[in-house]
């Protein structure tokens, strides 16, 4: 799922967003009221990146809940809490995920007992383009140039490249250590005027370290299939 980030099908030129834009034009009354915010925005995606979701019971799980009347065994990603309480005081947070509410309410509530994320975004608050659910920064109102996006479908922030922030994702590894290192960062940046920069920096030398794995991993594939086939009968 990673190497989506590597596609170029989700960096957009000004013709594609110019069509984005006018498919989707901007709301007159934004998702988050009129206000002067005094911390940067931060959004965060949900599915993935805060959580994994199975729906048979994996050997090591934190909770069950249900949704439709099925069960859902949740794996937190690890950190979450100690993350949520570093970026609180810092950044206005926010959950925008491509889900329900019924789905991702139920879940939020259990791992946000100290309600850190300010503001839920959902599925009605998406766009569709090219078959991929974007979360629009502008649609929130705030100041694009304090706004940074984390996600782990680079489709998400496509519109707004610059502002995304990719993340491995989380599919139950207990060892897991992406949210602090992305705490890292975010504390790094906390008082910049214009975020983008470093963003851009971040971002790209997170895909440049994503492409070297996965050409390693290629070329360890390939070594394999050839020592394989070069060893085989006669």
């Amino acid at each position: 799922m990673d190497s989506m980030h590597l596609n170029p099908k989700f960096v957009l030129d000004s013709k594609d967003l110019a069509l984005y834009r006018e498919a989707h034009p901007l709301p007159a009354k934004f998702l988050i009221p009129a206000k002067t915010l005094s911390k940067p925005m931060l959004v965060l995606d949900f599915d993935e990146t805060l959580l994994h979701v199975e729906y048979k019971a994996p050997p090591n799980f934190d909770f069950q809940t249900e949704c439709d009347k099925r069960a859902m065994f949740v794996q937190v990603r690890p950190h979450l809490k100690t993350f949520l309480a570093k970026v609180k005081p810092h950044y206005e947070v926010a959950v925008f995920t491509a889900a329900q509410p019924n789905y991702a309410d139920p879940m939020l509530d259990r791992v946000d007992t100290e309600r850190c994320i300010q503001y839920r975004f959902y599925r009605q608050h998406c766009h569709v383009f090219r078959e991929v659910y974007v979360k629009d920064l502008e649609t929130l109102g705030t100041p694009l140039e304090r706004t940074l996006i984390v996600d782990n479908h680079p489709g998400s922030f496509m519109v707004h490249r610059n502002n995304g922030i990719p993340i491995k994702s989380y599919m139950g590894d207990s060892g897991d250590t992406a949210l602090l290192e992305l705490w890292g960062f975010l504390d790094e940046i906390k008082s910049e005027t214009d975020m983008i920069p470093k963003a851009v920096q971040y971002a790209n030398g997170w895909r440049e370290k994503l492409s070297r794995q996965k050409k390693k991993a290629e070329a360890s594939a390939t070594q394999s299939y050839e020592s394989s086939t070069s060893s085989g009968p006669q």
